[in-house]
């Protein structure tokens, strides 16, 4: 249980520099872009489309000039800008007014992951006013095949829909928190794991990709069964994350792509689904 807990402000707060991000939408009324706004929209969209066809390592050269493309930061602003977001970001180490209830702590300990939308400022404070507002269940260790609690999940916001402040506020409170149950060692891979991702230029909008990247890193190290490392920094692990950055631009070329085929530029207007099917099918027929 938790003891001395105040409430308080954490130390962390939101970038104060905005990034760049990538719009690609039109509006019901289509408006007029300029010649320089739009040529670098058929750019990008250019580059997304050979990137479906292109092969894996031609992917890869076309996922580095669209990031050129998208953001206009220059080599040496992005030192400037990566040291100025990891400075903004959470000291890990710092000292936290809040502390994350033991009854987490163990799950932890004992292989089960915890996602990160219970180490927000917001989800600590509430289990520290309200004790039964965390509850417990018996799960099988999967080592010495017994029953062990561990804290219950489900009733919480999933962690894949977090926003970036809530992420950078949950890591320092994250970091701090495995400090009372793991070597220092693996205290510093998870704090080199941080900083790669914090650190990431255009961090809005890889964020998505950012976020799906650590669930993933996390759940696999925090398994009851198989504890699955990772190096930060090493090829495997940059490779891992440049797979995952391919895959969702891949996807998202796909949903732009769609979104192209219900526009309808004659009429100034996106066709629905409902639209197609009525051509295909006849004014007689109904879809539901």
């Amino acid at each position: 249980m938790t003891s001395n807990i105040r409430k308080g402000a954490p130390t962390a707060g939101p970038s104060g520099t905005s990034q760049p991000t990538l719009k690609l939408e039109k509006s019901e009324d289509a408006p007029t872009r300029s010649s320089a706004a739009q040529h670098s929209s058929n750019s990008v969209l250019k580059l997304l489309k050979r990137a479906l066809e292109a092969d894996r390592e031609t992917q890869i050269k076309l996922l580095c000039i669209l990031e050129k493309e998208v953001g206009s930061e220059t080599e040496e602003s992005l030192h400037t800008a990566k040291r100025a977001r990891l400075q903004e970001t959470p000291d890990a180490f710092g000292l936290h007014p809040l502390k994350v209830d033991q009854r987490i702590i163990l799950s932890l300990q004992r292989g089960f992951n915890v996602p990160l939308t219970l180490f927000t400022a917001e989800a600590i404070t509430a289990v520290s006013e309200r004790w039964t507002a965390l509850t417990l269940e018996e799960r099988d260790d999967g080592v010495n095949d017994e029953d062990v609690n561990c804290v219950v999940t489900s009733t919480w916001p999933p962690e894949d829909a977090m926003l970036p402040d809530e992420w950078r506020e949950a890591y320092g409170y994250f970091l701090e928190t495995l400090s009372a149950f793991l070597p220092e060692r693996e205290v510093a891979r998870f704090r080199g794991h941080y900083e790669f991702l914090a650190g990431q230029n255009n961090f809005d909008l890889k964020f998505p990709t950012i976020l799906r990247f650590d669930i993933g890193v996390r759940g696999r190290y925090f398994h009851k069964d198989v504890r699955r490392t990772f190096e930060p920094g090493s090829h495997k692990y940059a490779r891992d994350f440049l797979d995952r950055c391919i895959d969702d631009n891949t996807e998202r070329v796909r949903q732009i792509a769609q979104e192209q085929e219900r526009w309808d530029p004659r009429e100034g207007r996106r066709h629905s689904v409902n639209d197609r099917y009525y051509r295909t099918n006849g004014p007689s027929s109904t879809r539901w």
